[in-house]
């Protein structure tokens, strides 16, 4: 099926990428003996027959779930830890490490008397605090070992025996990627590193996103849906509409990557030695999800669409723009046209019609034709 596909594209003209697949965690991490896992190698010989079809200068890569891309760690009483990914990683066929993130960015809890209010913090929708823990917090700093530990807050450190957290810490995405990786079967950590190039290749962040509802940041991986066995909200939330939780934790996680914003969070993105680029690739975020069916037709017609009733509380994007402010999306529209220089403020509606006025947006005034825009 994916031959067939990159036949097709090849067919179309051609494509600058090719994804072989997305987490494919159940199928990854079966093992024939202690340390082979047949399907990755399937999956490099994939991408090497992919690259054949499409040619060298196509980017070809997998995307793996946030929870597989860094290791596999059964819960089996062996103590085994394995970098099962890294020959997939390591192949000259695979051009990025393509992941889809869903970490959580938060811990918070109705009232005062949580661990993060207690912090300092005092809304989940505080860009510092959502910041915080892209680098830090849980799956960072420390887990939760049972239901009960969450609901009590008991928070168990990450660590590990050899003086390397990072390998059991899905969000340490800088020390998985700058350091050689030691398999440890039954625990014991290996002489020789496995494949991996530590700063070889980019990260791309196929997937990122959180759902419109109250303290989506605290496990925006869930989605709501009540036709679905996975239906769920996020924990603690109180499934109440939450556009402004959806838009932070969407800035915050991009801002704390981009090297050029004043919120980035200094040191989390280095440039490699080897390619000269940066640890994850900005051009290679992506924002889970803009919906092809068109706003508002979709989610409205509920007689052509059944998943319309889940689009409140859902991560898409579609038809959420007025949650912004107007000031924001005039100033981005500009910055993505080379207009960064350009001072925008006290943007109001005039109506539908034509506003004829305009000028130069670094004198003061500017007017957008047709979108009923005026800008003083």
């Amino acid at each position: 099926m994916i031959l067939h596909q990159a036949y097709l594209a090849k067919a179309a003209g051609g494509v600058k990428a090719f994804q072989i697949g997305s987490e494919m965690r159940g199928l990854t991490g079966v093992r024939s003996n202690a340390s082979t896992f047949p399907f990755v190698t399937a999956l490099i010989a994939l991408a090497a027959d992919v690259k054949a079809v499409l040619g060298p200068s196509v980017k070809v890569f997998y995307s793996a779930d946030w929870s597989e891309y860094f290791g596999y760690q059964p819960a089996d009483g062996t103590g085994d830890v394995y970098f099962h990914l890294d020959p997939l990683w390591a192949s000259s066929s695979i051009d990025a490490i393509g992941i889809d993130v869903y970490w959580p960015l938060a811990d918070w809890r109705e009232g005062r008397t949580h661990l993060d209010y207690q912090a300092g913090y005092r809304a989940i929708h505080d860009l510092g605090y959502l910041k915080a823990n892209v680098q830090g917090g849980e799956g960072y700093d420390w887990y939760y070992a049972s239901e009960g530990d969450r609901d009590a807050q008991v928070r168990t450190p990450i660590t590990d025996g050899y003086g390397k957290p990072w390998v059991f810490r899905y969000k340490d995405i800088k020390s998985w990627w700058l350091n050689h990786h030691y398999n440890r079967p039954a625990g014991v950590e290996s002489a020789t590193p496995t494949a991996w190039v530590p700063q070889s290749k980019p990260f791309w962040l196929m997937e990122i996103g959180c759902p419109a509802v109250d303290k989506g940041a605290n496990q925006p991986n869930v989605f709501v849906d009540p036709k679905s066995v996975e239906n769920a909200l996020p924990y603690y939330s109180r499934g109440v509409r939450d556009d402004l939780m959806q838009r932070r934790f969407v800035q915050a996680f991009i801002e704390a990557f981009d090297w050029t914003k004043s919120g980035y969070v200094t040191g989390l993105n280095p440039v490699s030695a080897v390619y000269g680029g940066r640890m994850v690739s900005l051009d290679h975020i992506h924002v889970y999800c803009w919906d092809a069916r068109p706003y508002p037709a979709f989610p409205f017609e509920t007689l052509v669409w059944g998943d319309g009733a889940n689009w409140p509380l859902g991560h898409w994007l579609n038809g959420r723009l007025a949650s912004g402010s107007l000031d924001q999306v005039v100033s981005q529209i500009l910055d993505d046209y080379g207009f960064a220089d350009r001072i925008v403020a006290g943007v109001e509606w005039h109506g539908a019609g034509v506003c004829h006025r305009s000028g130069d947006v670094g004198a003061g005034r500017v007017a957008a034709a047709r979108t009923g825009v005026l800008l003083r």
